[in-house]
């Protein structure tokens, strides 16, 4: 394929891609659309943390700790039989580069993905969805205990900033990393890959690079996932 054909099929997946209302709003975010491509990378069920990490438990005030957080997998809850899985993706290109491109806010937060009619945002965990080790047994998380697993999770599993502002006329490979926790109740499959979601008006496009994750799917306490197994940069796009 021809220099000229590329330029014309990436101006028409841009085309098609963007989000508006008539050909109006179409044209005017063309000229500033973003691009995004990114690489799910990993899905695993039990994340063991590299020291046990203490936290103030926002309940009781009592400090607490963690050494593993592990997913909940057939854990009996008023909602029912809860299964759950760690999505882990990486931002493997941002480019700002349209002919009438703004600075672009990148914002960890604003991820998410749709998992059996539920959103699931980067960084938010729930209560009664997961389990962790407190050095005495595998106990149940907490509304009080959320916050500082979140904290825990974060600290050590993203790469990059929260924000970061993505000047125009730039094509950056960040390599940024962060984790989206889903689960739903019944039968669940660790394989799932649905489509990474950003939460902003500003024109944009989602590139994933449709390769299938891999998977850790060994329970705790001798296949979970670590710092050293989680991904730290993107695989080529599926031929």
């Amino acid at each position: 394929m021809g220099r000229t054909s590329r330029l014309l099929s990436v101006s028409a997946i841009l085309m098609l891609a963007v989000t508006g209302s008539g050909c109006q709003q179409l044209s005017a975010n063309v000229p500033k659309v973003v691009l995004l491509e990114y690489d799910q990378g990993l899905n695993f069920l039990d994340y063991s943390l590299q020291k046990t990490v203490a936290f103030i438990n926002t309940d009781n005030g009592k400090t607490d700790y963690v050494s593993a957080v592990i997913s909940a997998r057939n854990h009996p809850h008023k909602v029912g039989n809860l299964n759950g899985v760690f999505l882990t993706f990486v931002i493997c290109k941002i480019s700002n580069t349209a002919s009438k491109a703004e600075p672009f806010q990148y914002d960890v937060t604003k991820f998410y993905v749709v998992h059996a009619g539920k959103k699931f945002y980067a960084q938010v965990l729930e209560p009664y969805t997961l389990l962790h080790f407190d050095g005495g047994g595998v106990v149940e998380v907490l509304p009080g205990d959320v916050a500082g697993i979140q904290k825990a999770l974060r600290n050590e599993t993203q790469v990059g900033a929260d924000q970061e502002l993505i000047p125009i006329n730039q094509e950056v490979y960040p390599y940024f990393r962060f984790i989206i926790y889903v689960y739903n109740a019944g039968l669940f499959d660790v394989k799932v890959q649905p489509k990474l979601i950003y939460d902003s008006p500003h024109p944009h496009v989602m590139s994933p690079r449709n390769q299938p994750p891999a998977v850790e799917s060994l329970a705790w306490p001798n296949g979970e996932a670590h710092l050293n197994k989680l991904p730290t940069n993107c695989r080529p796009p599926a031929g």
